[in-house]
């Protein structure tokens, strides 16, 4: 199943604790050709500085989170994977409730 009959566009951020998978889980997704109409991006691609994680963190979630919603408006599903804290993304001035974001963890 593709982004196009799942039916409405979503953000799925895929987040859990160091070693909880999600990284397989992502890799996985990416690499089924059924789910090639989504975007996938991982918080880590870009490298992760040596300092600051926690700001670096939320300024990254706040980047993809406002691609993302770009791409809500196109039509287009996003997965997200990294370490994201649901309220950092709730309390994003991107995020809207009546936007489709998904957490699995």
């Amino acid at each position: 199943m593709g982004a196009d009959t799942i039916g409405k566009p979503f953000v799925l951020f895929v987040t859990g604790v160091s070693a909880s998978g999600k990284t397989t889980l992502y890799e996985s997704l990416r690499g089924d050709k059924a789910f090639g109409g989504i975007i996938f991006h991982d918080i880590d691609e870009n490298g992760v500085p040596p300092v600051g994680r926690t700001p670096w963190r939320k300024f990254r979630v706040e980047e993809l989170l406002y691609e993302s919603v770009l791409a809500l408006g196109q039509g287009q599903a996003t997965v997200v994977c990294g370490i994201v804290k649901p309220h950092e993304v709730v309390e994003s001035r991107y995020f809207k409730p009546s936007d489709n974001v998904l957490f699995c963890s």
